[in-house]
């Protein structure tokens, strides 16, 4: 039944864009298992289900709920919502110890990744 449920409730992720032209001189930059991207400062590692969500007018709107083991990148931090990491696309987790572990790459990385 949950699967039927979430057949239909899965958010609408935008597909995966062309890299832009300015983009193309940027080396890749491999980091924990995974290419760092232009404007990225981490990487979340869910620990135990928690929420994904947007905001909109001052609230936030749940999207799904992540499951251990997910790894995203993080793009920014801000004080919101008690604290959440932005992981792009307008969705935003929280920082809860024990469910959430942000990591960051050395600053010679960061560097690499953004110059």
């Amino acid at each position: 039944m949950a699967d039927l449920f979430w057949t239909f409730m899965k958010p609408e992720m935008p597909a995966p864009e062309e890299p832009k032209e300015e983009d193309k001189e940027i080396p890749v930059v491999h980091w924990e298992g995974m290419i760092l991207k232009k404007g990225q400062i981490g990487k979340l590692t869910i620990e135990k289900p928690i929420n994904l969500w947007t905001r909109a007018n001052g609230k936030l709107k749940a999207v799904r709920v992540m499951k251990a083991g997910e790894t995203y990148r993080v793009y920014g931090y801000d004080g919101g919502f008690g604290g959440q990491y932005s992981v792009g696309g307008g969705y935003y987790v929280t920082k809860i110890d024990g469910y959430v572990n942000y990591k960051t790459p050395s600053k010679e990385k960061l560097k690499l990744a953004n110059p």
